[in-house]
């Protein structure tokens, strides 16, 4: 949870100023117009393949 939480900024392309992973996901959709939405895409299928692979 805590590499997730540093990276939320970076994988969403919006800076956050929230440091609790809560806050930066409220951030996160109340900012979700500046999202790089390519970016999150790609991010959220990486993530989702790293977990499928390691059941």
């Amino acid at each position: 949870m805590i590499m997730i939480t540093g990276q939320i900024g970076k994988i969403s392309g919006v800076r956050l100023e929230a440091e609790s992973l809560l806050g930066q996901l409220r951030e996160l959709l109340g900012r979700s117009g500046e999202n790089h939405l390519p970016t999150l895409l790609l991010a959220f299928a990486v993530l989702h393949s790293i977990s499928a692979g390691s059941t």
